[in-house]
């Protein structure tokens, strides 16, 4: 990652409001795509992550502060470098950390799990259209966060349960329809994990 970012330059983050994307970008967030590919093909290994997950996190919130401090007092070469560092420690801190709090099951987070990527699609749209309607608002910037926050997650969540979930949308993106019913969960998950073994 530190080799693709001096590649890159002190504008990694940059977005380009135009249809062709940009060869620097792509490759950028390409490459976490393949580290995820990797990982899900390397299951096994993720319980590893749980090792280490408390130092990765600590530690990564550590140089994040350490870095947002010093950004403007070292050289270029020395802030790519930490991001790189802390970028990956909080990514498998982080993981780590929800697979060792997060391993039971649960309906809700099953839902929320199957709207994932629904509302990751929907969720840049929503925040860029509600702030054009309450910029005039005579409200503290504080506020108008958590009312853009609170309303996009309700709009992503209700558009998903009421136009995907059951749907050829939801289909499409997750591979299957799902039920409605918060109760019904369960029960596909057994079906789904009873399913290879029905199929041999």
């Amino acid at each position: 990652m530190s080799a693709i970012s001096f590649w890159m330059g002190p504008y990694v983050m940059s977005h380009r409001f135009s249809f062709i994307p940009d060869v620097k970008i792509f490759i950028f967030y390409f490459f976490f795509y393949i580290i995820g590919w990797i990982l899900f093909k390397s299951e096994h290994l993720l319980d590893h992550l749980m090792r280490f997950d408390w130092v990765c996190f600590i530690t990564g919130l550590v140089l994040t502060c350490i870095h947002f401090l010093s950004m403007s007092s070292v050289s270029l070469e020395i802030n790519i470098l930490l991001n790189s560092i802390l970028v990956w420690l909080l990514i498998f801190g982080i993981t780590g950390l929800f697979m060792r709090s997060g391993s039971r099951y649960s309906k809700l987070m099953r839902y929320i799990l199957d709207a994932s990527y629904w509302v990751y699609l929907m969720h840049l749209f929503v925040t860029l259209i509600i702030p054009s309607f309450i910029v005039d608002w005579p409200l503290p910037a504080t506020l108008k966060s958590l009312f853009v926050l609170t309303s996009t997650g309700l709009i992503c969540f209700v558009s998903y349960h009421y136009l995907v979930r059951g749907s050829f949308i939801g289909k499409f993106l997750n591979g299957r329809k799902y039920s409605r019913k918060l109760a019904d969960i369960k029960h596909e998950e057994k079906s789904t994990q009873l399913k290879p073994t029905l199929d041999r």
